[in-house]
């Protein structure tokens, strides 16, 4: 299995692969599409993080440092929260 194979499977995979890094690329111009966003509504944040992720539970909260570079194997379940420290 190539290391895109194992990212799209959610297994470990290596970050640096050469196959990986137009998603790896994707994944960074969209956290900052998604930071430039911090100042939309709720449901229009919300919105933006379902078109990336996997899946998105009910209540889920999200401050302004959270990030991801792989959101179709992300499932983030009911009552999350994403705070930064």
């Amino acid at each position: 299995m190539n290391e895109l194979d194992k990212m799209r499977s959610g297994d470990f995979y290596q970050l640096t692969a050469p196959e990986v890094e137009p998603y790896q690329e994707a994944g960074i111009i969209w956290n900052d599409e998604f930071r430039q966003g911090n100042n939309l509504d709720r449901p229009a944040q919300l919105l933006r993080l379902k078109m990336h992720l996997g899946a998105l539970g009910d209540q889920a909260s999200f401050g302004t440092s959270f990030s991801c570079l792989n959101g179709p194997n992300i499932y983030i379940g009911h009552h999350f929260l994403a705070a930064g420290v």
